[in-house]
């Protein structure tokens, strides 16, 4: 897993996507995002922070295809209101 943090004004998590893209492609791989989080700069100047946590896989991992989950057919939900 790796970390980049950026500081700019506009397109901080687009930027910081892009960067994390290129780094994971210069190594033959494909990026799978963990998470993002955004905010605004500690001294409000108009500028914004992101980090986004990222996985470097490789392209035939399996990792890289989103999971499939059916509900148990025997499941059952019971609602009380009393």
């Amino acid at each position: 897993m790796a970390m980049l943090q950026f500081s700019k004004t506009d397109g901080t998590e687009t930027q910081a996507l892009k960067e994390a893209n290129i780094f994971c492609e210069s190594q033959g791989r494909e990026i799978l995002l963990d998470h993002m989080q955004a905010s605004e700069c500690a001294f409000h100047g108009g500028c914004g922070e992101a980090e986004i946590y990222f996985f470097c896989l490789v392209k035939d991992d399996p990792q890289l295809k989103r999971q499939k989950y059916s509900p148990d057919p025997t499941q059952k939900i019971e609602i009380d209101q009393r």
